[in-house]
């Protein structure tokens, strides 16, 4: 019976220490972001022709696109249709004013900073 019960909760604890730590961050018909905990990373699936971004330092939905940081360094823009685009004018103004400005990643071992120029 010991060693049963033994063997059962063996069982269990393989099992749930197994387990993936992939969370959905966002999902649509067309798109799936995941977060990996373990890893720290992010990546994006276009499910209907199965192209992934893989490895990413970050993702965010912003207003109309998936505003994305990859492990180059490079920030990049995804919608819904898988338009990928370098940058864009899609954020809300404030006070009339326009936003005319563009964004740069420093990456660092342990840490990033996004810089506006």
């Amino acid at each position: 019976m010991k060693i049963l019960i033994t063997s059962i909760l063996l069982c269990l604890t393989n099992n749930l220490l197994g387990q993936s730590t992939d969370s959905i961050i966002y999902e649509s018909e067309s798109v799936l972001l995941t977060k990996n905990y373990d890893k720290n990373r992010f990546v994006l699936v276009n499910k209907k022709s199965k192209e992934i971004f893989e490895n990413l330092l970050f993702a965010k939905w912003i207003f109309h696109y998936i505003q994305i940081l990859d492990a180059n360094g490079s920030i990049f823009y995804v919608d819904e249709n898988w338009n990928i685009k370098q940058d864009v004018n899609d954020f809300s103004k404030t006070c009339n004013k326009s936003h005319n400005y563009k964004l740069s990643a420093k990456v660092n071992p342990t840490n990033f900073e996004i810089l506006q120029d």
